[in-house]
């Protein structure tokens, strides 16, 4: 009696050529630190967006410039009241109001997949950040910048030769900053925003 033959597909292409992402999903984000009324916050749920082009270093690891940016609207704890003004040092008073808060980062990524012609990968970024967070009735906003980054890691399911679409998790922050006005003045807050993203991604690689 014959043996019976089993085949299985062939594997996707190897992960080792020109890598471009674009990312885009719903984004919690938090930022906590002190103001000229005591401790302050911003909560709230918003979007992420991200854009990344390079290219393989290693078969299935990819270095990347990138940039993203999560934005975010909730309850602002702790700002200073108009009759302290936003950058008033010597406010003694707070209230809660609807502020916006966002989020940017430019910078390097690195996407590893373990095993080069599967979707599973993880990877992580470094970034210059800036932090904007103003009042939603306002165009006035204060503004910091540290450095920061992220991690991430999900799965890329191939449509076809190099591209791929993909659902990927992202948690990120920035170091603490100190944020300044439009003239520069320090406005007396100090702020550390963290946020956490899902994200649906179309990539080639």
């Amino acid at each position: 009696m014959a043996r019976r033959e089993t085949s299985e597909p062939p594997p996707g292409p190897r992960r080792d050529s020109l890598y471009l992402r674009l990312s885009l999903g719903p984004a919690y984000l938090t930022s906590t630190g002190d103001g000229p009324a005591g401790r302050t916050s911003l909560n709230g749920g918003g979007f992420g967006l991200a854009v990344a082009i390079g290219g393989a270093v290693a078969r299935g690891l990819a270095l990347a410039g990138y940039f993203r940016i999560d934005g975010a609207g909730g309850t602002w704890n702790g700002y200073a009241n108009a009759s302290s003004g936003i950058t008033g040092p010597a406010a003694v008073s707070a209230t809660s109001i609807s502020g916006t808060g966002i989020l940017g980062q430019f910078g390097i990524l690195a996407d590893f997949y373990p095993v080069a012609t599967s979707g599973w990968h993880a990877g992580g970024s470094l970034a210059v950040s800036l932090w904007t967070i103003g009042p939603s009735d306002s165009t006035q906003s204060i503004t910091g910048t540290s450095t920061g980054g992220s991690l991430f890691g999900g799965y890329d399911w191939r449509i076809g030769g190099k591209w791929s679409l993909g659902m990927m998790a992202v948690l990120g922050t920035m170091g603490r900053s100190s944020l300044q006005d439009n003239n520069q003045n320090d406005t007396g807050y100090s702020m550390t925003p963290l946020f956490f993203a899902f994200e649906g991604s179309v990539l080639f690689f």
